[in-house]
């Protein structure tokens, strides 16, 4: 039980990392505006209105690769419970996905994709990660 705990904690915390580390990258790739004031509501909706299609599509990338490996770390701490570790680091990263969407205004189309991967990107990585019989 502790190291199913542990093993769904560390997934989410490698999985928020791998997120991070992801869309550091796109901000890199697609840098703000100058003069952009993420504290106004109203630049960052006129931003996400101008935001290029590659940055989101990084966006779903990061999302999926960290609910990947996520899912792949948690399972390989506790692999007897490894699809339970990988759904519970997938809901987790899904919730957290669903906060942004619902503070960040996206393009509706967005959405979809944005709640449809991050569950199964977290069970394939469980999945992969899983121990093989002998």
């Amino acid at each position: 039980m502790i190291r199913t705990l542990v093993a769904v904690v560390v997934g989410v915390l490698i999985g928020g990392v791998l997120v991070a580390a992801i869309e550091a990258l796109s901000m890199r790739a697609f840098p703000v505006p100058v003069g952009f004031d993420a504290a106004n509501p109203a630049s960052v909706r006129e931003l996400m209105l101008q935001i290029p299609l590659g940055a989101l599509i990084l966006v779903l990338l990061a999302w999926s690769v960290g609910a990947f490996g996520g899912g792949w770390t948690g399972a390989r701490i506790a692999p007897r419970s490894y699809l339970l570790v990988g759904l519970i680091v997938g809901l987790a990263l899904w919730c957290a996905g669903l906060v942004t969407l619902i503070l960040v205004p996206h393009p509706l189309w967005f959405w979809f994709p944005a709640l449809l991967l991050p569950i199964p990107f977290a069970l394939l990585g469980a999945r992969i990660a899983r121990p093989r019989p002998a």
